[in-house]
């Protein structure tokens, strides 16, 4: 057998409670282990704890049939900061999200296809609308936007949002609370034109 070198976040994601690392192994995708503690609350969220943050947590999916949903702040005393790929998309049910002020990081197609969807606000903390993230939402009808908030050209494809483009470069959006990548941002040679929420 040849030697495992490497665990990626998919793997991590099948992985039981107990890992044993070889003298081998050379690197951990920076996500492996995030699925490692996950908690749910009652309304079918589900959420894992930040790899560089023990106190805070990412909503990773949800599978529940609420028309109205509130994401709270707080989940056994850690502090929900975004919302991963896809956490939402597809759901039928919900028609009113409300997101906290916590929450200052989307990733790519979070509410993508949840064709039900009508109203939702968007945190002053979130300094970025990433590609497709609410892609085919085609009855949302109210988004509350903020000042300076930047938003990828497709982030509001095929819905009824209509929204005004102040073209930013890739240095713009990486400025911000925290220091994420211009990959996580979507600065990739392929992203597209960017604007910021009038």
């Amino acid at each position: 057998f040849r030697s495992v070198v490497g665990i990626t976040y998919e793997l991590a994601e099948k992985m039981t409670d107990k890992i044993y690392v070889s003298a081998y192994m050379k690197y951990f995708n920076e996500e492996s282990l995030e699925s490692c503690e996950k908690i749910q609350d009652g309304s079918g969220m589900t959420f894992a704890v930040h790899t560089k943050e023990i106190y805070e947590l990412y909503l990773i999916s949800y599978n529940g049939n609420e028309k109205e949903l509130t994401i709270p702040e707080t989940i056994d005393e850690k502090t929900i900061v975004g919302v991963k790929y896809g956490a939402f998309q597809g759901n039928q049910m919900l028609k009113n999200v409300t997101l906290p002020d916590t929450i200052d990081y989307f990733e790519s197609n979070t509410f993508a296809d949840c064709n039900s969807l009508e109203t939702i606000n968007i945190p002053e903390s979130l300094i970025l609308i990433p590609n497709n993230t609410f892609k085919n939402c085609t009855n949302l009808k109210t988004v509350e936007f903020h000042d300076g908030l930047i938003i990828t050209k497709n982030a509001f494809e095929n819905t009824a949002i209509d929204v005004s483009y102040e073209i930013k470069t890739c240095e713009d959006q990486h400025a911000g609370k925290k220091d994420y990548s211009k990959k996580t941002l979507g600065c990739g040679k392929d992203s597209g034109d960017r604007g910021v929420a009038p």
